[in-house]
């Protein structure tokens, strides 16, 4: 592997860390409900984090050389870009609920 990958690799090992050590413990002890006008807050950056995977995908696929790996990049890159538009439209949606 050479180093531009593996510090691609590094980069999402780190962002995975980040997550399961910062973000999923507060899934865990939440008690109570999410608060109405706090409903639409993490919609956001997941999706601002899906488009980056995205882009970064996107911008691998090209330079990959197996028609195999060409196509696995591409249509994560496409799908994620599509779930991050579908986060987007409903933080939107549910934004405009709250006010």
């Amino acid at each position: 592997m050479d180093s531009g990958i593996r510090e691609m690799v590094d980069a999402l090992e780190e962002a995975r860390r980040q997550l399961r050590e910062n973000a999923l413990p507060k899934v865990r002890e939440l008690r109570e409900p999410v608060a109405v006008g706090g409903e639409h807050h993490l919609l956001g950056p997941a999706a601002d984090l899906l488009a980056a995977l995205a882009e970064l995908l996107g911008g691998v696929e090209p330079r990959v050389t197996s028609s195999q790996a060409h196509h696995a990049h591409f249509e994560a890159a496409k799908r994620l870009q599509e779930q991050a538009g579908y986060l987007r439209g409903r933080q939107q949606e549910i934004r405009g609920l709250t006010g």
